[in-house]
């Protein structure tokens, strides 16, 4: 009887939560205007990010089938343990 009290409390709280509004809704921030900012810095400052493209002709430079253990124990060295 007390677990379906509890149970039943835990569905209830989060639909008792605050019902407090904003004074003045023009005042506040709209949702709406923020992301369109945002996608569009994130947009900028994409390309600026490296993908593994943009390494993959440096790795195939780099390791080859006469170096690939070197290569592989080095990469283990820098991770560690």
């Amino acid at each position: 009887m007390i677990r379906r009290a509890i149970v039943l409390a835990c569905f209830a709280m989060p639909f008792t939560g605050c019902k407090a509004k904003p004074a003045d809704p023009a005042a506040a921030p709209s949702a709406s205007v923020a992301p369109p900012a945002v996608t569009a810095t994130a947009a900028a400052t994409g390309s600026d990010i490296p993908t593994e493209e943009d390494f993959e002709q440096e790795a195939l430079d780099q390791v080859n089938a006469q170096n690939l253990e070197a290569q592989l124990a080095k990469l283990e060295a820098d991770i560690g343990p």
